[in-house]
């Protein structure tokens, strides 16, 4: 299978780079390939065509499954034994690069125009249209999508990230687009997950003292505030319920259209969240384990949420 799929597979998400679900499983193909036959059969170059396809899908798909996908190959492509580890490490920096810059690129444009000024130095905000609110959105989704497979902390997104969240939740809409929400959430988990990750491994092999121990003066900064985010966002959740409109006396038609229900994505994250992180489970060992979300995954050594 693999000798085949090496010299064919870069033509096939080409032919069907236009149908998602095809694509989906065409993308998922090398992460059950042997990929020391791309050295030893000196393929090389038809690595690098695959490599170059999964750049090309990951910037122009927007279907989460599809984009998914692509981060947990790379995920593959990128085990640290295996001999097309630099190869593969450089594209995914590639590919990682790429869609954090699109981000910042993104909403960079989106504050500077509800934040513009004029010549005087007079507030006068603009209204982002549709596509700007999309590049948000669909930047935001993949930035998440690859934090789960990925550490992307070395780009410093942190503070831009956390600096969405309370907007997501402002009354004025404008300031952030309402649906970018559970991607920021997201984001932001996985940020601190990676951070305990790597704080782990640098105590583990004994680094040293003074800087692990601000390392995790950090991490605890980061956590604390994201928790307390997460705290506020839970109470909204209950103050903007179905019972909004049982408790409040009369005006139930006004009162209605404040009635927020989370989308089915948010609602799963937060119930992760919770499992995870308040409804755990001692093993014998006295250690702590949760349920699902941001566990270690075996082979990756690093956060996966499936």
């Amino acid at each position: 299978m693999t000798t085949h799929f090496m010299a064919t597979l870069p033509a096939l998400l080409e032919k069907f780079g236009a149908d998602p679900e095809k694509l989906t499983n065409l993308v998922s193909i090398p992460q059950h390939m042997d990929l020391e036959l791309y050295t030893t059969q000196r393929q090389e170059a038809n690595l690098t065509l695959l490599l170059n396809k999964i750049r090309d899908i990951v910037s122009i798909q927007t279907e989460a499954e599809v984009v998914e996908t692509c981060g947990r190959t790379l995920e593959a492509l990128c085990g640290e034994q295996c001999g097309v580890y630099t190869r593969c490490n450089v594209a995914r920096a590639t590919i990682t690069d790429m869609c954090v810059n699109r981000y910042k690129e993104a909403i960079d444009e989106y504050r500077t125009l509800i934040e513009g000024c004029n010549a005087c130095g007079v507030p006068q905000g603009e209204t982002p249209d549709a596509d700007e609110v999309f590049n948000v959105v669909n930047s935001l989704r993949k930035v998440s999508i690859m934090y789960m497979c990925h550490n992307l902390n070395d780009t410093n997104i942190w503070d831009s990230l956390f600096d969405d969240l309370p907007k997501c939740l402002a009354q004025n809409e404008s300031q952030m687009p309402t649906q970018a929400l559970v991607y920021v959430v997201r984001a932001c988990f996985y940020s601190v997950v990676w951070s305990l990750h790597a704080l782990e491994e640098r105590v583990a092999s004994g680094g040293g003292a003074p800087a692990v121990a601000e390392e995790a003066a950090a991490l605890r900064a980061r956590l604390h505030a994201y928790c307390a985010a997460y705290t506020s966002l839970c109470d909204l959740l209950i103050v903007f319920a179905e019972q909004l409109v049982l408790t409040g006396g009369g005006g139930g038609a006004v009162l209605r259209s404040l009635v927020y229900e989370p989308d089915a994505a948010l609602a799963d994250m937060l119930n992760r969240f919770i499992q995870e992180f308040v409804f755990v489970h001692h093993n014998y060992d006295g250690s702590v384990w949760g349920t699902s979300f941001g566990k270690w995954d075996s082979k990756s050594n690093g956060p996966r949420t499936k």
